[in-house]
């Protein structure tokens, strides 16, 4: 696991980062599928696509094998619990709406 910070329009936000094919948690909270890459020795993330859900495990396995994804290069998820739903639903839509992301966003 490794860690990413997602810039919103008023913060800052930490997400751990896992590889597709990891087991994520039944947790509620802000997601975010994206294509890791290694350039010059540091990692890139490239976010396709966000969501929020009261169960990131189940909304990330509702899409993460959908082909858009796999054609965009999906190889990591990223995320950041986050019990309390307005809070949430907060952070989701500070991120989403500073970000062109080419997947669309995933409401759960």
């Amino acid at each position: 696991m490794s860690k990413i910070t997602l810039s919103g329009l008023n913060g800052q936000f930490d997400f751990d980062v896992y590889d597709a094919g990891a087991s994520i948690d039944s947790v509620p909270g802000v997601f975010a599928l994206s294509r890791r890459e290694i350039q010059s020795g540091k990692g890139l993330n490239v976010v396709l696509t966000m969501g929020e859900s009261k169960d990131m495990r189940a909304a990330i396995a509702k899409v993460a094998d959908h082909p858009v994804l796999a054609g965009h290069g999906f190889n990591a998820i990223c995320v950041l619990p986050v019990s309390d739903e307005t809070k949430r639903v907060s952070i989701f839509e500070e991120l989403a709406m500073r970000r062109d992301l080419p997947c669309g966003v995933i409401r759960d």
